[in-house]
């Protein structure tokens, strides 16, 4: 599953092949403080609670959604 991490500066967004399990938020606990949280579409999202730390989000997408994204960004 394809995976969105969002940087504050730049504000851009890196997308990688991986997944956000429960055992994995623990090892980002380790980097820095996160709050692991689901959306409604069922991926989870790892927001990062440091203010010294430059992600703002990382999140699981579904392939589906990364077309989309794609898409739009051919667009503009």
């Amino acid at each position: 599953m394809p995976i969105i991490i969002s940087l504050k500066e730049p504000g851009i967004n890196l997308v990688c092949v991986g997944e956000i399990k429960d055992e994995t938020a623990k090892q980002y606990d380790e980097l820095f403080p996160n709050l692991m949280v689901t959306d409604q579409e069922g991926c989870n999202i790892v927001i990062p609670l440091s203010v010294d730390c430059n992600i703002a989000f990382i999140k699981e997408v579904t392939q589906v959604e990364l077309d989309k994204r794609k898409a739009e960004a051919e667009e503009r």
